[in-house]
């Protein structure tokens, strides 16, 4: 009942050069516009009733066996509950924006500013394991975007044999949780693996990260230093145990979510008679992504990280241990419990320092996404084709990455977790990103050696 939904737009601009000829002696063109709109949006199939799906014999490590195997079929109940009460997702937006453009065109400016609202948002839920399964899609109350983009493009060199294109956008969104299932629920996880999850929260950014951290201490406990005389601690001193490793924290911490800061794009084309060489890069600042193949590397000891101190045991400074006076108070001793090499792998194997939130990667990113050298055949060639035009090009994509220091083990664009919202958690042991050239000159592993980043 109800399969069906309305999704109207309305759209209104004005030249306003055309109305006001004299804005011309200085402005080749004007545009303001201002638009709103509704999208609507269905689940997924096979999600309104619990249904079969082949069966699957999983294995702690490696793929597991999907049915059809070997001429046998078998089939098992979905780990997804059915929910035939789902609502149509609803997308409204408003955008107002302005297109100028000056010196004959050559250079220009667009810029647009847009609030848009998703409500009863169809996501899958995770729900207790009590019920017979794992997941529900359910409408979630409203998640809010709003921000602005600005574009500026520009022909600085424009002769009859050569022109020189460039181009740049800059976007800044704001991502917000207006409202959840008020009353229900005040956090759902949106997706994770094993003590990482991306949540949604009224009031925050959907998809922060959670996962523990490290116990630390307050400032102004009691304090016991190496020399038997009594202090107090500082904020954020380690709490270690009796081996010198870090506590984890009993509860997840809150960090960061996968939302960029911002992001920016950048463009430019020569073309000279019929040669063109063009190029776009991108920009990604900020947000985090879980990386299973930083903690692998932590695993086996390929992190850079793992050879500190020549794997030889040290001690964690600015750490204390805990402990207890006669009456039971809590007091803490300066730590004195180096790790061994026995307690190495332990060590990196629980996050370090930093405890699990240390997977929790920037995405930062710089790339080139695409060069292009191309050629186009001159009209008298085709004339008698039935070709308007013919090209030939060569393109290259992801030729060059740049990554920040802190990230040496993958491209932030690779994820193992699908194609929806569960996909901006990261990645599981992700096969690297390719590229069309087979040169290994510029790893994000070599320049932090190169640096000397450890």
């Amino acid at each position: 009942d109800g399969n069906s939904y309305f999704y109207p737009s309305v759209g209104l601009s004005w030249l306003f050069t055309e109305t006001v000829p004299a804005l011309q002696d200085f402005l080749s063109f004007g545009k303001v516009r201002a638009s709103y709109g509704m999208t609507g949006n269905d689940p997924t199939t096979y999600v309104l009733k619990s249904v079969m799906v082949s069966g699957l014999v999983d294995y702690t490590f490696g793929p597991g066996v999907t049915f059809p195997f070997r001429g046998l079929n078998a089939y098992e109940v979905s780990n997804i509950i059915g929910n035939a009460s789902l609502r149509p997702e609803m997308t409204s937006e408003w955008e107002i924006g302005a297109d100028l453009r000056f010196l004959g065109n050559r250079l220009g400016i667009d810029f647009a500013w847009y609030k848009r609202n998703t409500k009863d948002q169809i996501m899958p839920v995770s729900i207790p394991a009590s019920t017979g399964y794992g997941t529900a899609y359910m409408n979630l109350g409203d998640v809010q975007n709003k921000g602005f983009e600005l574009q500026l493009k520009g022909t600085p060199v424009e002769t009859k044999d050569l022109k020189w294109d460039l181009g740049v956008t800059f976007t800044k969104n704001e991502n917000e949780v207006i409202e959840l299932l008020d009353g229900v629920l005040d956090e759902i996880q949106i997706g994770g693996y094993v003590g990482n999850g991306i949540y949604a929260s009224k009031g925050k950014p959907l998809g922060y990260f959670k996962t523990t951290g490290v116990q630390k201490t307050k400032a102004g406990e009691t304090l016991i230093l190496a020399d038997g005389t009594t202090s107090t601690t500082t904020a954020g001193m380690y709490i270690v145990n009796a081996n010198g490793l870090p506590i984890a924290t009993a509860e997840t911490v809150e960090y960061g979510s996968f939302q960029h800061k911002y992001t920016m794009g950048f463009s430019t084309q020569v073309t000279y008679k019929g040669f063109y060489l063009s190029a776009a890069f991108d920009f990604r600042k900020g947000g985090l992504f879980f990386s299973r193949t930083a903690d692998i590397n932590d695993f086996v000891g390929n992190n850079i990280g793992t050879g500190y101190n020549d794997r030889n045991p040290w001690l964690v400074e600015n750490a204390v241990r805990e402990t207890h006076d006669a009456k039971g108070n809590v007091i803490y001793v300066q730590n004195d419990k180096p790790i061994t090499k026995n307690n190495i792998n332990t060590f990196y194997n629980n996050g370090g320092l930093p405890g699990s939130g240390k997977y929790l990667i920037d995405k930062t990113s710089f790339r080139a996404r695409e060069i292009v050298l191309g050629y186009r055949l001159p009209a008298k060639l085709i004339s008698k084709t039935p070709f308007n035009n013919v090209d030939l090009s060569l393109t290259g994509r992801n030729l060059f990455l740049w990554l920040p220091a802190s990230n040496t083990f993958i491209d932030p664009d690779v994820t193992t977790f699908g194609n929806g919202i569960e996909g901006e958690f990261g990645e599981f042991s992700g096969y690297p990103s390719t590229r069309k050239d087979s040169k290994y000159s510029d790893t994000p592993t070599k320049r932090a050696i190169t640096k000397g980043k450890h």
